[in-house]
């Protein structure tokens, strides 16, 4: 007696248990590392000058224009993103992960709190990105060389100031 064993039909594309939600868990990642790239990549941005100058015969002036003796400063501030963004994002989508293991009853509900976390991610990294550029330009360059404390754009962004004298004519 001879028996045959048959292979079992390959289930199709998405009928396996828990495709959806793995295929939703997919897409919150691609976003999320998007977002991030694009915030890291996209929050450049400089600003620079002197707070004085030269005159016609060679010496010193000051941000009034009156002579001095010593060099007049200048300076360079380099916006640049905050890592602390991206670890944001980070949380987010671990957040939802950990919402779809405790709260999530079925694929309809795990399916949503994914979609609302890839919302929120891309909303934090795309408003992330105007608030830096906001604050930065709205930001004077003399900012940087008052007396007092200087509140920076964080957690939107990070500012690297450098101040120099100004070379020797």
């Amino acid at each position: 007696m001879t028996t045959t064993l048959e292979k079992p039909a390959a289930p199709e594309r998405g009928a396996l248990p828990g495709a959806r939600i793995l295929h939703r868990v997919l897409w919150l990642l691609v976003v999320a590392v998007a977002g991030g790239f694009v915030y890291s990549h996209a929050l450049l941005a400089s600003d620079g000058g002197g707070l004085g100058g030269v005159d016609s015969d060679g010496h010193y002036l000051d941000a009034a224009g009156n002579p001095t003796t010593t060099a007049p400063e200048q300076i360079t501030a380099v916006m640049h993103a905050n890592p602390a963004i991206d670890v944001l994002l980070g949380v987010i989508v671990f957040t939802a992960l950990i919402l779809v293991l405790r709260i999530a009853r079925d694929d309809g509900t795990a399916t949503r709190i994914l979609t609302v976390a890839m919302i929120v991610v891309a909303t934090v990294a795309g408003c992330a990105i105007i608030a830096g550029y906001t604050w930065f330009l709205a930001t004077p360059l003399d900012y940087w060389t008052a007396p007092g404390p200087h509140y920076t754009g964080f957690p939107f962004a990070s500012v690297t100031v450098t101040t120099q004298p100004m070379p020797t004519p």
